[in-house]
């Protein structure tokens, strides 16, 4: 009798239990319901999203040309006043929006939250409008089918100031963000160093 044999004469031994095959269980069966439903949702979400962003900018082109014919030329500098005006604006209501809807924890207070949301929507609302005075600022192109834009034609660089504008209120943010966050550092520092009475 051989030691890597089987017990019988003739026979092979048999493989370790690792290495035997056992059947594969059946797999449980997808519920196809649940995987078109969840396509059908992203479809239709994608085509929200694609039809907003639509009326975004129709919005921008007529409602925002009706801004600035009501408001540029009135308004302290004219249009490129306004421009500039509109582009600061929109630095800050998107900063205000931003630390508003990142201070929304509902679980340590409702009320807070509440607040912080109520104002993020009122912050939406005016960078909402807001940017349909500087989607009305942007240049046609030469081939558009109007025949003629107010707000180019009246203010044809009024768009680089407002994009100034915007830049340097956002870096001005930041800055003032940064000079806060320093000092808030420093006093914890302080306080950390200072020895208790």
């Amino acid at each position: 009798m051989s030691i890597g044999g089987s017990t019988k004469p003739g026979r092979r031994r048999a493989a370790p239990p690792s290495l035997v095959r056992t059947p594969s269980r059946a797999r449980p069966r997808r519920d196809r319901g649940k995987g078109f439903v969840a396509n059908t949702l992203g479809i239709l979400g994608v085509l929200g999203i694609l039809a907003l962003f639509a009326l975004w900018v129709l919005g921008g082109i007529t409602w925002g040309e009706a801004l600035w014919k009501e408001f540029a030329q009135d308004w302290p500098g004219g249009g490129y006043g306004f421009g500039a005006t509109a582009g600061a604006l929109l630095a800050c209501v998107l900063a205000v929006l931003g630390v508003c809807a990142a201070g929304i924890n509902w679980k340590t207070g409702k009320v807070r939250s509440l607040i912080r949301g109520a104002v993020a929507l009122g912050c939406a609302g005016a960078a909402l409008t807001i940017s349909f005075v500087a989607i009305a600022s942007i240049p046609p192109k030469k081939r558009s089918r109007r025949a003629e834009h107010w707000v180019h034609s009246h203010y044809p660089y009024v768009w680089v100031v407002g994009l100034l504008a915007t830049l340097a209120t956002a870096a001005l943010l930041l800055w003032l963000y940064e000079i806060h966050r320093r000092g808030r550092k420093s006093d914890v520092l302080s306080d950390l160093s200072s020895p208790e009475p």
